[in-house]
């Protein structure tokens, strides 16, 4: 929410609670600036509820299309939550950390899709369809596999949680250096 008058954060939470927009309130002034991650989040997840728009216009320009450096970092925090999940005797908790595990290994390709075809649309559907074959189906595999069956419904191998991840992340990596590698040249 982009508001002339600021009033406490409170008072906008307290005021949307109610309403089943199911949606999360950041409150700001128009021209101040805002992060790369609440800037794509804003430019991934945003809907002009009323008013001009210029906070969708303002994300536009602070969310920064992502680098392959950046793919590369999100595998490292891939690689943490495998370790916390590792170290976890609470079976829910461990549950949880490999499922992030898992969803972090998607998010290093699609950060390193978003880098190949120099866009900061972070939507993984429209990103599949704009790789060429052979990367479109194998994004799609990473998607089907990582983010929807691993992560989102929790659906992975319980019996060899370690040697997925561990083939997945190999995957993932060869799959960001393909890229890298035939990454098109901009004019």
């Amino acid at each position: 929410m982009t508001t002339r008058a600021q009033e406490k954060e409170d008072y906008y939470w307290d005021t949307f609670a109610n309403l089943d927009l199911g949606a999360d309130v950041i409150v700001r002034v128009p021209g101040q600036p805002m992060g790369k991650d609440i800037a794509a989040s804003i430019r991934l997840m945003g809907n002009l509820l009323c008013g001009n728009g210029q906070t969708l216009k303002e994300a536009e320009v602070y969310a920064a299309v992502p680098t392959f450096e950046r793919a590369r970092i999100i595998l490292e925090t891939a690689d943490a939550n495998f370790v916390a999940a590792q170290q976890n005797e609470d079976a829910v908790l461990k549950d949880e950390f490999y499922k992030i595990a898992y969803d972090r290994l998607f998010d290093a390709a699609r950060y390193a899709v978003m880098a190949y075809l120099n866009t900061d649309n972070a939507r993984w559907g429209q990103l599949r369809h704009l790789l060429p074959p052979p990367f479109d189906q194998e994004f799609r595999r990473i998607i089907n596999t990582l983010h929807i069956q691993y992560s989102y419904d929790g659906n992975y191998p319980q019996n060899d949680p370690d040697g997925a991840f561990a083939k997945w992340r190999q995957q993932v990596e060869q799959f960001i250096q393909k890229l890298e590698q035939r990454q098109p040249q901009t004019p």
